[in-house]
């Protein structure tokens, strides 16, 4: 929401600022600031009517109360306003002032990258709540700039009743409502529950919450019976990030070796170990406790990072100094890429939540988690060194399963045929930690893990398949389904296993980097079936309101825009050229910029520093293309020539994007910054030639045609970013980029004559 409303606000002034410097403005053209008012004054409302006018969407809700449906139409519209208005100004300068129109949107694109950069700057001084409502003084001040003779009180008097509405929401930022089923609000309603410090990046909004009942244990075992001592905790926007963990001395009692995470630590002594993403430190704390002889902790959230190592370090005996642990803040994979120092353990942080997240993170990446990723810490190892993976153990069965998929088609890939001898496997009444070890199981260790079993009342899952275990003898499972499933990952038909399975378990790579993607379309009625049709949207919640976005905006753009084109034909004011056209170059521009987005997530290792970067070099780029067409005099041909020319490009992007992100994960953010816009600027010069140069042509055959033009594009854009999202969780990125082609294909094809 942030990004884009300094995208527009910021798009907007650009286009604006481009007017005024060519005093090209009408008299009678009052539309224009009036509309920029209006889009100013829904930015700085637009939470204050999301959340407090109709109620607060709630989308844990979604399916239990048919209310929430209308709910989330409502929020839709909400948002939709600022952009409406903020469109609505820019487009009928477009279509006023065609014969500009190269300078036009030059200004325009170059003011949205600004925009961009300049959202993430707001994010690091200013709470998510006050953002919007600064960055809607932007759109207001505009309107300011265009006032025209005709209407000019009234106007100025409509802006001032904007700036004076957005300055009492600035002094009064709207309250920011949680869910209260999110993790931060069930901890709030414990006995004394409150927030003691929020701090706000483009990580994320960190909250301290403190309460007199907070204990954090998890998968404990069942025989613990010492207390658990109170910690603060951190949420990272209401979600669950960790209690702030002080250093446990060695050989001093610590409540994770009372769970199935201490599994690494019974079997060996381990002298260096790496934690991925440590969060608050709970597993560098553990390793700590066990005198190993280095921790480096690994954490792409540098504003936690300066949290618990500032503000929040209780004293000098913090873990944060203890002269053994180095706090990288970086993202895991360009960690694991760079450099060649072997570990004897590396700890992944605990899979999924406790009784499941709903399927809230369906769409959201997870590059950890990665074959590609798994492969890496394999590298990493020494050569008697283990990878530890802890996950909660969901019904359905679905995260161990996956887990388990990855690391055996890891092995495989790296031709161990021995796969049993290579991972264990120990359960508690909740958890399941998997070991993977570089040499094999030796008898010593074998013994090790079931002692530890026995003295922990933990059930060995997976040991190698000579070895006599029962394992649902503590933890007992009614539904023993489990233990098939597990062997016939380990040793049996996996394929088979995956076909038949009612979720999907298949291992998740670098080109689907979708772990918590589960649901299968396919395995629907037979899950209606078993779990009942009101629980099912809980296998996928994240997921399905994706689905019913696309069918919302999609729904939206067939009223708006293609009903109305199919009258207007009859007028020979559209063509279905234009259509395809404008929806060919609307669809592969923003289907390559959500791809690009998404693969940079794993570059950045920060969504909102991937979606900036990228949206604001793209922007920029395609702006100076646009900029330069103004001077091309180009004819239908050539312009076929350039689309067709960038269409190879984007083919070249398609095969070797991956390794040069490979290659230069090493690079500072500074460094990565700069490449990635000299990486994106040539593919972003040739995005910025086709719409200007379309819109001349439509205006050179029929002016009408124009507002229709800008129109079918914006809408397909917008389709586009959504189904970009269901075709990469679907098929995967590289899919998404051959969709991008077939639309540039279309665009040349209907090219104008």
């Amino acid at each position: 929401m942030v990004i884009s409303v300094g995208l527009l606000g910021f798009g907007a002034s650009g286009t604006v600022i481009s007017v005024y410097r060519e005093k090209i403005l009408s008299k009678s053209d009052w539309i224009i600031p009036f509309a920029l008012f209006l889009s100013g004054f829904f930015s700085a409302m637009v939470l204050f009517l999301s959340n407090n006018i109709f109620g607060m969407f709630d989308s844990f809700l979604l399916f239990i109360d048919s209310e929430q449906i209308l709910l989330l139409i409502i929020t839709y519209f909400i948002f939709f306003l600022p952009f409406f208005f903020g469109a609505l100004a820019i487009g009928m300068i477009f279509v006023k002032y065609i014969d500009q129109i190269g300078k036009l949107y030059f200004f325009n694109l170059v003011g949205s990258g600004l925009g961009g950069i300049t959202a993430i700057i707001l994010m690091w001084n200013f709470l998510p709540n006050e953002i919007p409502v600064i960055l809607s003084l932007i759109s207001i001040g505009s309107g300011f700039l265009l006032l025209p003779k005709e209407k000019k009180n009234i106007l100025a008097v409509i802006g001032i009743i904007g700036l004076m509405i957005s300055s009492y929401f600035l002094l009064n930022p709207t309250e920011l409502n949680v869910s209260e089923y999110k993790s931060i609000s069930k901890t709030l309603n414990l006995p004394k529950g409150k927030v003691e410090l929020i701090k706000s990046s483009p990580y994320g909004l960190l909250s301290v919450v403190s309460a007199d009942a907070i204990r954090y244990a998890p998968g404990l075992s069942l025989k613990y019976q010492n207390e658990i001592e109170i910690e603060k905790v951190i949420f990272n926007n209401g979600d669950w990030c960790g209690p702030l963990s002080k250093k446990v001395k060695p050989n001093e009692e610590h409540f994770l070796n009372s769970t199935t995470q201490a599994l690494p630590y019974q079997l060996s002594k381990p002298k260096n170990v790496l934690v991925l993403k440590s969060n608050t430190g709970v597993n560098i704390s553990h390793a700590l406790n066990h005198n190993v002889s280095e921790v480096i902790a690994v954490e792409p959230n540098a504003a936690l990072v300066d949290l618990l190592k500032t503000t929040l370090a209780r004293d000098s005996d913090s873990l944060f100094f203890d002269p053994r642990v180095t706090v990288v803040p970086i993202e895991p994979r360009a960690f694991l890429s760079d450099g060649t120092d072997k570990f004897d353990l590396i700890v992944l942080p605990i899979i999924e939540s406790f009784g499941g997240t709903s399927g809230l993170f369906a769409v959201q990446e997870e590059y950890l988690l990665t074959v590609e990723s798994i492969q890496k810490m394999w590298e990493r190892l020494s050569d008697d060194g283990m990878i530890s993976i802890s996950t909660w153990l969901d019904y359905p069965v679905k995260s161990p399963l996956k887990i388990l998929s990855t690391l055996v088609e890891m092995l495989e890939a790296n031709s161990i045929k021995e796969k049993e001898m290579h991972i264990i496997a120990v359960r508690s009444w909740g958890m399941i930690t998997f070991l993977l070890m570089k040499n094999k199981l030796t008898q010593d260790k074998i013994e090790k893990a079931k002692i530890f079993c026995d003295e922990q009342l933990f059930d060995p899952l997976i040991l190698p398949k000579e070895i006599q275990v029962e394992r649902n003898r503590f933890n007992i499972l009614q539904d023993t389904s489990l233990f098939t499933f597990i062997d016939s990952i380990l040793i049996g038909n996996r394929e088979q296993l995956y076909n038949n399975y009612p979720f999907k378990i298949e291992v998740p790579s670098d080109n689907k980097p979708y772990f918590s993607n589960f649901i299968k379309w396919s395995s629907i009625p037979i899950l209606s079936k078993l779990y009942g049709e009101r629980a099912l949207p809980f296998f996928e919640i994240g997921y399905i309101i994706v689905i019913l976005t696309f069918i919302i905006i999609l729904s939206a753009s067939i009223i708006l825009i293609v009903l109305p084109l199919f009258k207007l034909r009859r007028g020979r004011i559209f063509s279905l050229k234009t259509l395809l056209y404008f929806g060919g170059i609307g669809m592969g521009f923003m289907l390559i910029e959500i791809v690009l987005i998404h693969k940079f997530i794993f570059y950045f290792g920060n969504h909102i520093y991937s979606a900036a970067i990228i949206i604001s070099s793209l922007l920029i780029f395609s702006g100076i293309g646009s900029y330069c067409s103004a001077y091309l005099r180009l004819t239908s041909k050539s312009l076929i020539y350039i689309i067709l020319m960038l269409v190879g490009i984007i083919l070249i992007y398609i095969i070797t994007l991956d390794s040069i992100i490979e290659l230069t994960l090493n690079f500072t953010y500074l460094q990565k910054f700069f490449f990635t816009m000299v990486l994106i600027a040539p593919i972003a010069f040739f995005m910025g030639i086709p719409f200007p140069t379309g819109m001349k042509f439509v205006s050179q055959s029929n002016e009408l045609a124009v507002p229709w033009a800008w129109g079918i594009n914006g809408c397909v854009s917008v389709v586009s970013t959504v189904l970009a999202v269901i075709l990469s969780v679907e098929f995967g990125f590289t899919i998404v980029m051959m969709f991008a082609v077939s639309g540039y294909v279309i665009a040349a094809i209907s090219s104008f004559k």
